[in-house]
């Protein structure tokens, strides 16, 4: 049985495919002239357009930083090493010091 063109052009329309003369799979949803994975994409993480900063990634439609990274000033930073975020956002190292571990030490 064939399916009518308003049941067609409906079911295309569900799998987000209908914009823009796109075909899209049905993970993906047609963002201007591309299909996008809004789950994973982060240039239209959760939604077409919205864009992660950069440094982080689109993970279940969010902005987040990889793992072992943490968010800092929209920034993903390695607490555990990073001089200027140690052990902490905004907890710097004194001057000749280093960052290991999460602790400033010589």
């Amino acid at each position: 049985m064939r399916a009518s063109r308003p049941t067609l052009a409906l079911l295309l329309l569900l799998a987000g495919c209908a914009k823009a003369g796109l075909t899209c799979t049905t993970t993906e949803t047609a963002c201007g002239q591309v299909c996008a994975n809004l789950q994973v994409d982060p240039n239209h993480c959760g939604g077409c357009a919205v864009a992660c900063p950069t440094g982080f990634v689109c993970s279940a439609g969010g902005c987040a930083c990889p793992a072992g990274l943490s968010a800092c000033a929209q920034r993903c930073l390695d607490l555990a090493t990073d001089s200027n975020a140690c052990g902490a956002c905004d907890h710097p190292c004194a001057a000749g010091q280093s960052c290991s571990a999460g602790a400033c030490g010589p």
